[in-house]
């Protein structure tokens, strides 16, 4: 048997969605500790294939690829992260899926071409490389539709900064949708505006561990990303999300944000306990939320 182990990832943003200034994309992205899914595969006389579509899919697309016979062995979601939420769930299975196969066939792989195999990366590289390598990464962005976006950097994200993440009611787009939603008109002015921001505030205190700069950089890029979208989402957080958002202000937490189109909202918190007493607060009120931290390594794959 092959298990697999992949975590969330949180959408902090992208710098140009539809590529104004040449490249389409430049996307930011945290790797999370939880939720996770975990998939097992093993060998089996007889099939026990779900009929969950993201799974038939990938099966369809591996047979296609690589001229595998994959028609005697189970396939087993043991935990689930919530799709359309914004928290990378279809990226983070799908790749967790195909990977587990290919290790029980022994067949070697690249996590870039594989994603590209699976239909991954179309609009952003986040989740491929936060199942790859864990931790906070940024993507180059493409120059044609036909790029896996490549790797400018990936981080070690300080793990004692905690990460209240909020799930209120409600769905993000599905893909589909998502695409038609990238026909955007914005002034240059905010591109690079964003710019400066993830390369002169975000990363260098993530490499500094200054907490304050972080959270303060991470807010200023979350509202310039909201003005792209909000003739889309009706305003600088979607409606899901301004509700939670709103809260957690009166908290007084700092770094918030919402991950992709929501309704996952976040904020970054320094002090353990607080940040489990603004959870129970939010749960106490109907909001699903946990505190959890920085996931700093790859999928793990266990044998």
């Amino acid at each position: 048997m092959v298990r697999v182990i992949a975590t969330a990832r949180l959408h902090l943003g992208m710098v140009d969605p539809v590529g104004i200034e040449g490249r389409r994309g430049i996307c930011v992205g945290l790797s999370i500790q939880e939720p996770k899914v975990i998939i097992e595969v093993s060998r089996s006389f007889e099939s026990e294939y779900l009929k969950d579509p993201i799974v038939v899919d990938v099966l369809n697309r591996l047979k296609t690829f690589y001229n595998i016979d994959i028609d005697n062995i189970s396939i087993k979601i043991v935990r689930k992260i919530p799709n359309h939420v914004g928290l990378g769930s279809t990226t983070q299975t799908k790749l967790a899926i195909a990977v587990s196969i290919l290790e029980l066939f022994n067949i070697r792989y690249s996590i870039e071409n594989l994603s590209k195999i699976l239909g991954r990366g179309e609009i952003s590289g986040v989740g491929i490389y936060t199942f790859k390598y864990g931790g906070f990464v940024v993507d180059s962005g493409k120059k044609s539709s036909d790029d896996i976006p490549k790797l400018i950097t990936r981080l070690e994200f300080p793990e004692d900064w905690y990460i209240i993440v909020a799930i209120p009611p409600g769905k993000g787009p599905d893909e589909i949708s998502e695409h038609k939603l990238f026909k955007l008109n914005y002034p240059k002015d905010v591109v690079k505006e964003l710019s400066f921001i993830l390369f002169n505030k975000i990363i260098p205190s993530i490499l500094d561990k200054d907490f304050e700069m972080f959270c303060e950089g991470l807010e200023e890029f979350q509202k310039n990303v909201g003005k792209i979208f909000s003739n889309i989402q009706g305003g600088i957080f979607s409606k899901y999300s301004q509700k939670v958002v709103n809260m957690l202000k009166e908290f007084s937490v700092k770094g918030i944000g919402q991950s992709s189109w929501g309704p996952t909202v976040y904020a970054f918190i320094d002090d353990f306990d607080r940040g489990l007493e603004i959870v129970y607060k939010l749960r106490s009120v109907g909001i699903y939320s946990f505190l959890t931290t920085a996931n700093n390594r790859g999928a793990v794959i266990e044998y």
